[in-house]
């Protein structure tokens, strides 16, 4: 008995355009981490498993089945349920970037955060640092719900390290209360990986600029490392902070911060 050949030139050319909408998401997600954003899980769900499993699911349709009219219907449906869920996990995910300066690249994008917040030093102002970072972190959720955090580590010797650290209390108020918001109360410093942070207080001295908990500023120090990090946060519609050392995490990007400087 004659069996159906599989892999014609007509059912090649038909799953061939059939994955084009597929194939798309995937360069879409390629375009993407070029751009910085990260490999999370939102990313491999949305920018790869969706377009594997659709294409799989066209190939096994197109090149199995052989009733045309049942192939155009399943092969359409499959690409309708596609588009829906790739624009729902679009919707609903969450989505994260960061962008990465150090030393003399680092140029306009900091220089913005100090326009925003007089209460971020210059790199003029910081001492003779032998390395500067410049993290900018970005994540969206629910494409509505956004936050940003840019941090400024700065890398000293041993001598230069301990001087900048002892001008840290002159020159900034520090929160030494819990803070507080809908109910949920945290210590102002928290300890990761060796950096020891501590919250810059929502005073008089910075105006309008920070706010608990929807902008902040942080400044931890590392004596392993010799190194110095200011960190700024803004979400305006955070309410709450119930666990410190997860917000600085999470929020403000430093368990990828912490992944580089292993």
């Amino acid at each position: 008995m004659n069996k159906t050949t599989r892999f014609t030139e007509k059912r090649i050319i038909a799953f061939i355009i059939s994955i084009l909408l597929p194939l798309a998401a995937i360069a879409l997600g390629i375009l993407l981490i070029s751009v910085d954003v990260l490999f999370n899980t939102a990313f491999v769900i949305t920018y790869v498993t969706l377009p594997l499993i659709a294409m799989a699911l066209l190939a096994l349709i197109i090149l199995a089945l052989n009733k045309v009219f049942l192939k155009v219907f399943l092969s359409v449906l499959v690409l309708i349920v596609f588009a829906a869920s790739f624009l729902w996990s679009t919707f609903i995910g969450y989505f994260e970037w960061i962008t990465y300066a150090k030393n003399d690249e680092i140029g306009k994008s900091y220089e913005e955060v100090c326009e925003q917040l007089s209460v971020m030093p210059a790199l003029d102002e910081v001492g003779e640092y032998e390395k500067a970072e410049h993290f900018d972190y970005f994540s969206s959720c629910c494409i509505f719900f956004t936050c940003d955090a840019d941090t400024l580590m700065l890398h000293y010797n041993a001598e230069e390290y301990e001087k900048q650290k002892a001008l840290l209390d002159s020159k900034y108020v520090f929160q030494t209360e819990e803070l507080s918001a809908c109910g949920y109360s945290v210590k102002p410093y928290a300890t990761i990986n060796g950096y020891d942070f501590r919250v810059i207080e929502a005073s008089s001295n910075y105006g309008d600029e920070l706010y608990y908990p929807k902008k902040l500023v942080f400044i931890a120090t590392n004596d392993s490392k010799n190194t110095i990090s200011y960190t700024t946060f803004y979400d305006d519609d955070l309410d709450y902070i119930e666990d410190l050392e997860k917000f600085l995490k999470d929020n403000c990007g430093w368990k990828h911060i912490i992944k580089r400087n292993r």
